[in-house]
């Protein structure tokens, strides 16, 4: 285990990449690395227990997701982020899991998971 110090500085460094890499993520009009980085930054905030930053950058990258029409993975990240905020027994985390519950009755409702139900080759499944 890295000493304080040294475990603060790789946390910045750690910052600072993702930072960078969501720029250029987003300058390449490339959205789910963009929203990637930020889910990464969002779990940084909340193991650092800075839940307003990771509420944001969770909102950000869901929002990613949805632009790149990603719906399956909006929902993932909601199910993420309502079981990081929970663990800390935010408030927070009933909304997500909402969000999550919600976000994928919606997309089974319109076959968007790559699951088995949407398979026309029963003997294919994802079991």
């Amino acid at each position: 285990m890295l000493p304080n110090n040294a475990a603060g500085g790789a946390e910045r460094a750690a910052r600072v990449c993702l930072d960078e890499a969501r720029e250029r993520l987003v300058a390449a009009d490339e959205p789910e690395g963009a929203a990637l980085a930020l889910t990464q930054q969002a779990l940084l905030d909340v193991a650092a227990g800075a839940l307003g930053g990771a509420q944001i950058c969770f909102g950000f990258a869901r929002d990613f997701y949805r632009a790149a029409h990603q719906p399956a993975a909006a929902v993932e990240l909601a199910a993420l982020a309502a079981r990081a905020l929970a663990a800390l027994a935010s408030a927070d985390a009933d909304g997500w899991f909402r969000e999550a519950i919600t976000g994928a009755d919606r997309t089974l409702d319109h076959g968007s998971f790559g699951c088995a139900a949407r398979s026309s080759n029963p003997s294919k499944t994802n079991a």
